[in-house]
């Protein structure tokens, strides 16, 4: 082969292996390609010394910082997520877990006081969801038989909200009997309303298994 074709040969090769690197993904792009969803909120009574909102997934870890009037905001991976406030003085501590499965523009506030109760709740898959009550009264429940029971009730699970005069609720069955006029509202905004509901809460989602 005379060196005139060895060149020709070459530069053809060399042409080659650059269009087929170009057609790989950078990182930058594969980044932009992986599906997010947006939360914003506000984080109300945590104290100055709180500055930012933490979310952890897995081995991921994420902080989104919070503005003069306790405002974040954030773009986070799909999946399943678990929000803490560090040096917040809320008693305990506060973390929330949720998931979030398609690309959506969602709002969390956080909110914790003497009137706020938390249930962490695991799903079949493992998976953790927590149920977030924020009431007027409660009411002394010496039988038990009720995890919870509640007057003058907003309830908070996987951004769907149901709000009502009472509120009873069984954790083992992961359901929820309210009524006094109740309204149940889903990620999306969307309102049902009834007189009184018996709920299921399983795997993020709020069902109605009896309604008037």
């Amino acid at each position: 082969m005379n060196l005139a074709l060895q060149l020709v040969c070459t530069l053809i090769l060399t042409l080659s292996s650059t269009m087929i690197a170009g057609l790989g993904v950078s990182p930058e792009q594969d980044q932009k390609s992986t599906p997010f969803f947006h939360l914003s909120g506000e984080v109300h009574d945590a104290g100055s010394a709180a500055s930012e909102v933490v979310f952890t997934s897995g081995g991921t870890t994420k902080s989104a910082p919070l503005d003069s009037s306790g405002k974040y905001s954030i773009e986070l991976p799909l999946g399943s997520w678990t929000l803490s406030v560090p040096k917040a003085h809320y008693r305990e501590g506060y973390q929330r877990s949720f998931k979030v499965t398609q690309p959506s523009e969602l709002v969390l506030n956080v909110k914790m006081s003497s009137h706020t109760q938390i249930f962490d709740m695991k799903a079949d898959d493992g998976t953790k969801y927590t149920l977030v009550f924020t009431y007027h009264d409660y009411w002394w429940n010496p039988l038990r038989h009720y995890d919870y029971k509640g007057l003058a009730v907003h309830a908070e699970y996987n951004f769907n909200t149901i709000t009502a005069p009472h509120i009873f609720f069984k954790k083992k069955e992961a359901t929820m009997l309210a009524d006094g006029g109740v309204v149940v509202t889903n990620p999306h905004g969307e309102e049902k309303q009834y007189q009184s509901a018996l709920l299921q809460l399983k795997d993020g989602t709020v069902r109605i298994l009896k309604a008037e």
